[in-house]
């Protein structure tokens, strides 16, 4: 009987065992259906992420690149195409602001002109240039003319795109704050938009944005904002 009994209680722990395994195994696999589907779900998102990623990055470049050489053109001048007249010849390097210098013409400084959106200095190489927003692309021109003689006054050449490669490369330029440049004098007052007498413009501020479409982020657009400020020097 004694035998008899154990045989009894084995067989009943036994059945239980198998219970405890069939639950346990119910659950692991719960469990991991349950993983495998937030897995899944992370997946699509992790993919969509990534495919986002991929396609918005070259915008993001892009919008960079633009935005940095215009302001580099700007500030500090850079290659040309223009050829500026037969009498001084080409020039392959056009001078920035930062170049900018007063001539001997009466009551013209080296900021000739200061508009919102359009620039007229003279550099050091006697160069007059131009700088405008046009269309979402910065234009450029240039003449080559005597210190006695008027920049405003000189036949410039046709337009060059800043940089060259903008026009239809997918990214425009664009002035959220309204001002692409803005003239202070020497106590750091504003200077009224026009061509400001000789010796006016002290400073020039700079702030334009780069974007490719609408520039916003969530239609996989890019953006990139450039700012300067260049000190007019006055010899």
């Amino acid at each position: 009987m004694s035998r008899g009994h154990f045989k009894a209680s084995s067989s009943s722990w036994n059945g239980t065992s198998r219970r405890a395994r069939g639950g346990v195994a119910l659950v692991e696999l719960l469990l991991t259906l349950l993983l495998t589907g937030i897995l899944a779900g992370g997946s699509v998102g992790l993919l969509g992420h990534f495919l986002r990623t991929m396609f918005y990055l070259p915008k993001v470049v892009a919008a960079y690149q633009v935005a940095t050489d215009v302001l580099q053109q700007i500030v500090e001048g850079g290659p040309s195409g223009l050829g500026v007249g037969a009498f001084y010849g080409p020039q392959n390097v056009i001078g920035g602001l930062r170049y900018a210098v007063r001539g001997s013409a009466a009551g013209e400084g080296a900021i000739w002109l200061a508009l919102p959106d359009q620039i007229g200095f003279r550099t050091s190489a006697r160069q007059c240039v131009a700088v405008r927003l046009a269309g979402g692309v910065m234009k450029r021109s240039v003449a080559l003319a005597p210190p006695s003689s008027p920049c405003r006054t000189t036949p410039r050449s046709a337009e060059e795109d800043l940089p060259y490669y903008a026009s239809g490369g997918g990214v425009s330029v664009t002035i959220p704050t309204g001002r692409l440049f803005r003239y202070y004098n020497q106590s750091g007052g504003v200077v009224p938009d026009g061509s400001p007498p000789g010796g006016t413009v002290r400073r020039v501020d700079i702030t334009f944005v780069a974007q490719t479409g609408n520039g916003v982020f969530n239609e996989g657009d890019a953006r990139a904002e450039k700012s300067s400020s260049v000190t007019i020097r006055v010899p």
